[in-house]
């Protein structure tokens, strides 16, 4: 049985620990093929688009990281939470976007619907979101929050087809795109 190395991290892969790519490269599934979305298809992917895919998940992780993970633990965060609720034009990014690609927490849900229910009743307030989740995805991870954000965006909801030639943060940066 051939042998191969991981392009990523260097591993030693074989046949059952391996996944080959569309340029002939492989990388290992114990690490490198965890950083990447369930739904990102790593059979007609290359090299170089595993690579900007998996920097593109990092930062989403690092950004929700920084951002609702302290709300989470912090002493103070129904102070932290009113001010996210009642700033005057909120832009979420990656809504539900989690590390990994496990599920949100019952937490991360609540903290979602509560910001987005106040400004649903709250409709002189500015929101925009970006969710990597197709509407019908977001219904399954929570309908009450899912509802309102359809009925606050009215005909301003615009869903984009998964394709990495459509990520805009890659343009003109692999050779691919």
């Amino acid at each position: 049985m051939a042998k191969h190395t991981c392009a990523i991290c260097g591993a030693e892969v074989g046949l059952i620990s391996e996944q080959k790519l569309a340029d002939g490269n492989f990388i290992c599934r114990k690490v490198c093929v965890k950083k990447c979305m369930k739904i990102f298809n790593k059979v007609e992917a290359t090299l170089d688009s595993v690579n900007a895919h998996i920097e593109q998940v990092e930062y989403g992780t690092k950004v929700w990281n920084q951002i609702f993970e302290p709300l989470k633990k912090a002493k103070k965060k129904e102070e932290k939470l009113e001010e996210i609720k009642r700033v005057e034009v909120l832009y979420i990014d990656d809504l539900f976007k989690t590390k990994d690609d496990i599920p949100p927490t019952a937490a991360d849900i609540n903290i979602a619907f509560e910001v987005i229910n106040y400004r649903y009743n709250n409709p002189e307030l500015i929101t925009i979101i970006s969710c990597q989740q197709m509407f019908a995805e977001l219904l399954t991870v929570d309908e009450a929050t899912a509802s309102r954000i359809a009925e606050m965006c009215g005909e301003y909801s615009l869903s984009i087809a998964r394709d990495i030639k459509r990520n805009y943060r890659l343009k003109g940066m692999i050779g691919a795109i």
